[in-house]
């Protein structure tokens, strides 16, 4: 009988866990869509085709000129990885070294970022 109890009371909890995971899921994804809504209406922001939401702080001179890396192309880049609260969790700056990597070989952000990105941009 105290087996019987025991089973309910960890599966009473275990819904309950659920149901509470269930509900933070459903509030993250809310504050997520008005943090991009927000950020999308910004001057100089603009919404990529995936949803994601760029803004472009400075252009490269020479547009015509300027190089844009393909999907496979190792390109050299500069980077802060930042929170919603603005909190630096990564840093190429920071650490005084750019990183080089082909836009296929990081996040689906990077790798449709990037190759619209011209050489000198900084967005």
């Amino acid at each position: 009988m105290a087996r019987w109890l025991l089973l309910a009371a960890l599966l009473a909890l275990g819904a309950d866990a659920k149901s509470v995971a269930k509900n933070e899921e459903k509030y993250l994804k809310r504050t997520g869509r008005k943090f991009l809504a927000a950020k999308a209406a910004e001057e100089g922001a603009f919404v990529l085709p995936s949803g994601m939401v760029v803004k472009v702080l400075s252009s490269a001179q020479d547009e015509a000129a300027a190089w844009s890396p393909m999907e496979a192309t190792t390109a050299k880049v500069h980077y802060h990885g930042t929170l919603k609260n603005g909190e630096v969790f990564d840093s190429s700056v920071d650490r005084g070294q750019p990183s080089e990597f082909a836009p296929n070989q990081v996040i689906k952000g990077w790798t449709e970022a990037l190759q619209l990105m011209c050489e000198g941009d900084k967005w």
